[in-house]
């Protein structure tokens, strides 16, 4: 006579939880990366904390640079600084904007004001 074999419950429950939670986990983090290689979601809270927290604006500013290299954030960079009256810094973020793009207008324009 054939046996029969029984399925452990605890078991298989166990990896159903582990594989849903896995799954969640997964997502959550596929999420947080693309968040984190558009630019556009640093400029905007950069936009909103100027006021507030320039050098924090400063540094999302620098990160959004960072992913997509455009000058105009590195404009938008030494403006902040310029408001809270780190000069030198301006200059440097001005300079290494105008050394990726000298014809950009923006640029010439930012270093001239």
């Amino acid at each position: 006579m054939a046996r029969r074999r029984r399925l452990n419950k605890n078991l298989v429950a166990g990896l159903t939880i582990t594989g849903i939670i896995l799954s969640v986990v997964i997502v959550a983090v596929a999420t947080l990366q693309a968040t984190k290689r558009d630019p556009a979601v640093f400029v905007r809270e950069a936009r909103q904390i100027e006021d507030r927290d320039p050098d924090e604006a400063i540094r999302l500013y620098l990160n959004a640079y960072d992913i997509n290299k455009e000058v105009k954030y590195l404009v938008q960079a030494a403006r902040c600084a310029y408001e809270i009256g780190e000069i030198g810094e301006t200059l440097n973020l001005l300079g290494r904007a105008n050394a990726e793009c000298p014809d950009d207008p923006d640029v010439l324009n930012a270093m001239l004001e």
